[in-house]
């Protein structure tokens, strides 16, 4: 009995020596452990909300970029068609005024030729007329008639 009084004693110190060390040694190290990984995974959880909130805004900023590329777009489609349009008419603009000018240019051509013509024509008419009219009326009396009768009729 007393045999198994001292197991029983031993067995208890033995059992309160594990406890002891257990308590004294590998709980600290395992306390430390476990807060250097829960420290750990709260830093993790920390950077993944931040990441998601850095998405988010990464998100918006590139929707927000999207729309301002497509207003970007359609003001530079815009401003193509205005200067488009701006080209044609000036285009337009220079071709009636290059007409207008052409025009000009050959009623002033007719003109000149006319009056080229007229200078060259003139002095020949004047002086066959001449010619005829000697011709014609060499009797004075007769000359005098013709035109009496030229003046009447106006």
């Amino acid at each position: 009995m007393i045999g198994n009084l001292f197991q029983l004693v031993n067995f208890g110190i033995f059992t309160a020596l594990i406890i002891y060390v257990i308590r004294r040694f590998i709980t600290p190290l395992l306390r430390e452990a476990l807060v250097k990984q829960y420290r750990e995974m709260v830093t993790l959880y920390n950077e993944q909300d931040q990441l998601a909130v850095d998405q988010k805004g990464l998100e918006v900023s590139i929707t927000e970029q999207e729309d301002e590329a497509v207003m970007l777009f359609k003001k530079i489609n815009r401003w193509r068609n205005e200067v488009e349009l701006k080209k044609k008419k000036q285009q337009q603009e220079d071709e009636y005024v290059l007409e207008q000018a052409n025009a000009k240019a050959c009623k002033q051509l007719k003109n000149y030729a006319v009056h080229r013509t007229y200078n060259k024509v003139a002095p020949l008419v004047a002086q066959r007329l001449e010619q005829e009219l000697k011709h014609t009326f060499k009797d004075e009396a007769e000359g005098h008639a013709y035109i009496n009768s030229v003046l009447d009729s106006l």
